[in-house]
């Protein structure tokens, strides 16, 4: 699993915005997916790949946080 982050400014206030653009690859043998998600600080978002003819499927569950 590659990630990569990056805060999405905003307009209205200075400094980092409180949107966070998280851009992933899952890499195996059997999978080579891309996904892209916009999440808010503090929220969950998630990514589900099916691969019905291996009958697998993979969730990746992502929460950014600032510490």
């Amino acid at each position: 699993l590659l990630l990569s982050g990056q805060f999405v400014d905003s307009q209205e206030i200075y400094g980092p915005g409180a949107m966070v653009k998280i851009e992933g690859r899952v890499l195996s043998k059997t999978l080579s997916k891309s996904f892209e998600l916009n999440l808010k600080l503090g929220t969950e978002g998630d990514v589900v790949f099916s691969e019905p003819e291996l009958g697998q499927k993979t969730k990746i569950k992502i929460k950014p946080v600032v510490h």
